[in-house]
């Protein structure tokens, strides 16, 4: 697909640099009945050729860049919340939320952000082992262009146990 490009944009750069002598002196050529070998230009062919390697790349080019567009879209939205799902995990120490073994919910208008925290121990067979470890969870939902998106944010705090002397 590459060389096909290349192909196309190296007789479509020939044209639009020297299109309008070479088709002159071609024409004129043609219809004074001397001989093809001394003009320089493009074939009919080639001209077809030109334009339909550009035909079929701008589609598969276009089509790239809406993917992109809707790459850099769904980014820029999570970026912009990453800041707040931060914070809330701040507020969570703060409050000490992970005590109570309950979920919290918390609605921000702008951006459009829905926050569910909930903290429990870790259900992963290699960390059931340590006692002190507690995993926080923030699940993040938004509504894009495209539907709800919902992301999920782990912490793992480590309690120190004291020992008794």
């Amino acid at each position: 697909m590459s060389m096909l490009i290349h192909l196309g944009a190296y007789y479509f750069s020939r044209i639009c640099r020297y299109g309008k002598d070479f088709f002159n002196t071609r024409m004129n050529a043609i219809f004074s009945g001397t001989s093809m070998k001394n003009v320089s230009g493009f074939s009919l062919l080639e001209v077809i050729l030109a334009v339909l390697i550009v035909g079929v790349s701008v589609p598969v080019l276009l089509s790239l860049q809406g993917v992109l567009s809707r790459g850099v879209s769904t980014t820029h939205a999570l970026i912009e919340r990453i800041p707040y799902i931060r914070s809330y995990f701040v507020e969570a120490d703060k409050e000490k939320l992970y005590e109570s073994g309950r979920s919290y919910k918390k609605v921000i208008e702008d951006p459009s952000l829905t926050m569910t925290y909930s903290a429990s121990k870790p259900t992963s067979r290699k960390l059931r082992d340590f006692e002190n470890l507690l995993l926080e969870r923030v699940e993040a939902q938004w509504t894009t262009i495209l539907g709800t998106r919902t992301e999920t944010f782990t912490k793992a705090r480590f309690f120190v146990k004291k020992e008794k002397a």
